[in-house]
């Protein structure tokens, strides 16, 4: 709940489906006039409303799908959103396709920080059915101006070799996007350490992921380090398929904790991460 959303939108394969865009937008107990703009083209606004307190408001941005998504990797682009509120909201950005769906959770303030660890899945290839060919990526966008943006990924990025640190310049609501280089799920480049001098937000997307005969697209907005934690408790989903919980630690020396056994399941440097298969209604995690 914010009055303040940034966020880079992600490049999903048109061939599987990357349309409608839309954004979900609900008021609290107090009426709001939400503006949506693209800082780095202009402030060109994409839309301005004015929605009644606790209603929810369905925004179609389908329309301007080749100026959101962040679609060249390794190149600086001017896809970045911002979502402002005149009363606190919610908002979540949707990729609505039948077959390819997923919801990105704006997180206001808690997404914007100076120091990300990318979590990633290592279950689940990229699928090769689809034109253009769907792939996974994270993508950053510069809250203000002269960001400087310093990226040493764990696994090899297009445009870039792999531990090498990546150095990047952006202006406000400009984005990066950095795209591995096969389909493959062990490619993800999870525990890659991006750090900036001025705040940031990060998108990740796993396009087309495979399963048997289904194919589907994972993602989501990213916390910083700061806003971390120590504790969950998570919900096991419906799926017809093996449910994982990825654990990547943001310091050295953090030992995992399962179900309330004292005894740790995983010792983990900054950057690694334990997997989980969750089989329980939910699961506690220390």
């Amino acid at each position: 709940i914010d009055t303040e959303f940034w966020f880079a939108p992600p490049e999903i394969t048109s061939g599987h489906g990357d349309r409608p865009i839309y954004l979900r937008v609900s008021t609290q107990d107090k009426p709001a006039i939400v503006r949506i703009s693209q800082p780095a083209r202009g402030n060109a606004e994409l839309g301005q409303y004015n929605i009644a307190a606790s209603t929810t408001l369905t925004i179609n941005l389908s329309v301007f799908v080749d100026q959101l998504e962040t679609s060249l990797p390794a190149t600086v682009m001017k896809t970045g959103i911002l979502i402002t509120a005149s009363n606190p909201i919610t908002v979540y950005y949707e990729e609505g396709s039948s077959f390819n769906a997923e919801m990105f959770v704006l997180k206001g303030k808690n997404a914007i920080g100076n120091l990300f660890v990318i979590p990633w899945q290592r279950v689940y290839d990229n699928s090769d059915s689809y034109r253009p060919t769907p792939y996974a990526s994270f993508d950053i966008v510069a809250t203000q101006n002269n960001t400087v943006i310093k990226v040493k990924p764990t696994r090899p990025i297009v445009g870039h070799e792999q531990d090498t640190v990546i150095t990047v310049k952006l202006n406000r609501g400009e984005t990066y996007s950095f795209k591995k280089t096969t389909l493959l799920a062990s490619s993800n480049p999870s525990g890659t350490v991006v750090t900036s001098n001025k705040p940031v937000a990060i998108t990740v997307k796993d396009d087309s992921v495979i399963k048997n005969g289904c194919r589907d697209l994972l993602g989501d907005q990213l916390i910083p380090v700061k806003v971390t934690g120590m504790e969950y408790v998570v919900p096991k989903g419906f799926l017809n398929a093996p449910e994982y919980i990825y654990v990547t630690a943001t310091e050295n020396q953090t030992e995992v904790f399962i179900s309330g056994i004292n005894v740790p399941v995983a010792h983990l440097a900054m950057g690694e991460s334990y997997q989980f298969e969750i089989s329980s209604p939910s699961v506690y995690i220390r």
